[in-house]
């Protein structure tokens, strides 16, 4: 190599050096600016709900929408608490509901807005009867959406990444499924169908409901009865308590709408499977040691 080129190998270094300490600079100013936003956003909401200083709720929710970046959910939390407190009587004049740029999410989020609030009736006549709207539609409609934009929990991926591991020499990845199946259980019994689809995406990707063998009426006998079996045998102080949550959800279904209940079970991988399908031949009583898997 040239005395040139061996001058020049210094400099590519300190180049790449440079480039690489600026990215990492980058993602660092990212995570801070997106931890002060998470914190002024949250100041705000605690002046308001806990201070009943509204006046100071809104200056600061406005400074987080003015500030923050547009693709931070916390931007777009602020702009919908404005528009709900303005539709309130808090804000005059009403700030603007429909950015311009706002995510699909949001704009419908915020169209749900379009129903006024009476609250000039309210303040004319406090003791009278008066029909309202839901008073926060939007804010708690955007938060749901800004939580699916930070990626999932550290159990989520903690799941994520045990379940795509090589299977262990005996090929039993039974517990890892048990466990994320009962953390989706644990999303569905609280009724938040769109986070429980999300969460059934990350961790059972490709799954889809076991094909039943029997008729409705014989599905819905057959996991009544097996979610029995299961909570006695259950050892699992926590998982029982889940199951027995699943048993009385169920049964109230049942009730009144067979399919329903159904459905309920169909969405839930790994317990779908124990609830839904025959269990698989025994193998016959007298067969010898050895004989179960085959001669040796």
């Amino acid at each position: 190599m040239s005395r040139e080129r061996w001058s020049l190998l210094p400099l590519a270094a300190c180049t790449l050096l440079t480039t690489t300490l600026a990215a990492q600079g980058g993602r660092a100013d990212t995570a801070r600016q997106r931890h002060r936003d998470a914190t002024r956003l949250h100041r705000a909401w605690l002046k308001e709900n806990l201070d009943l200083d509204t006046r100071g709720a809104i200056a600061q929710y406005e400074q987080l929408r003015s500030s923050a970046p547009k693709a931070r959910p916390e931007r777009w939390i602020a702009i919908a608490r404005l528009a709900e407190l303005g539709r309130l009587g808090a804000i005059h004049p009403e700030p603007g509901t429909r950015p311009m740029q706002a995510p699909l999410e949001v704009q419908a989020a915020l169209e749900t807005l379009g129903q006024t609030v009476p609250w000039q009736n309210v303040l004319a006549d406090p003791v009278a009867a008066v029909e309202l709207p839901p008073l926060r539609p939007a804010t708690e409609r955007i938060m749901r959406w800004g939580r699916d934009q930070v990626g999932p929990t550290v159990d989520q991926r903690w799941l994520m990444q045990m379940r795509t591991r090589e299977k262990s020499e005996s090929g039993d990845n039974r517990w890892r499924n048990r466990n994320a199946a009962f953390t989706l259980l644990d999303v569905e019994l609280e009724g938040t169908s769109e986070r429980a689809e999300s969460l059934r995406r990350l961790l059972f990707a490709g799954w889809r409901p076991p094909e039943l063998d029997v008729n409705r009426e014989q599905a819905v006998a057959r996991a009544r009865g097996r979610l029995g079996e299961m909570i006695e045998s259950e050892r699992s102080n926590r998982y029982k308590t889940r199951l027995e949550a699943l048993q009385e959800r169920f049964t109230k279904l049942a009730a009144t709408d067979e399919n329903a209940a159904l459905e309920l079970v169909m969405r839930l991988p790994f317990l779908a499977e124990e609830l839904l399908l025959a269990p698989p031949a025994d193998a016959p009583a007298d067969a010898a040691p050895g004989e179960k898997g085959g001669k040796r």
